[in-house]
């Protein structure tokens, strides 16, 4: 019994290396170039999230651009936002993506499921420092879901959609 709940609150962390795994610092796609910024966002509970950014290298002066937050699933980590990036990046929407606390190469022991994890507020405000960003439009997955913050825990002018959760500065 005891292996089936540390399973659950503990599944296999991912294992990745960033050089490797993750799209590269700099790429091209459909004739365009692109970056990955990687940066660290502390959560609520002090643990180290990994993140990583990824938008064009130039952007039209004046132009903000909309943002997915890409939440992986319960066993997963950022290098599942790959995919994503690589569809939405030509249509000139950035993709931010992070390993929740516990999972992938971020800090903390245990996989909370949304519940603890608070990592959304922490997010958003280091995006809001980015002159590159209007628009959050958070993605969640299976462990993504249930982080979506309360009405009690809403930054101003954030409102909620099915699914998704758009946050406009």
């Amino acid at each position: 019994m005891e292996q089936l709940i540390n399973f659950i609150i503990r599944p296999p962390r991912a294992e990745y290396d960033p050089k490797e795994d993750l799209l590269d610092e700099e790429f091209m796609l459909k004739g365009k170039w692109y970056h990955r910024k990687d940066l660290e966002v502390i959560n609520s509970r002090g643990d180290v999230l990994q993140c990583s950014h990824y938008m064009p290298i130039i952007c039209p002066e004046g132009t903000k651009l909309p943002c997915v937050i890409y939440c992986h699933g319960n066993s997963g980590c950022r290098t599942d936002a790959s995919e994503a990036a690589i569809i939405l990046l030509p249509s000139n929407i950035t993709v931010f993506t992070l390993d929740f606390s516990g999972s992938g190469l971020s800090g903390g022991e245990h996989v909370t499921l949304g519940w603890n994890e608070m990592f959304t507020k922490a997010v958003i405000e280091s995006l809001k420092d980015l002159e590159e960003r209007q628009t959050c439009v958070q993605k969640p997955s299976s462990s993504g879901d249930t982080d979506l913050p309360k009405p009690e825990q809403a930054l101003p002018n954030e409102r909620r959609i099915p699914f998704l959760h758009e946050v406009t500065p």
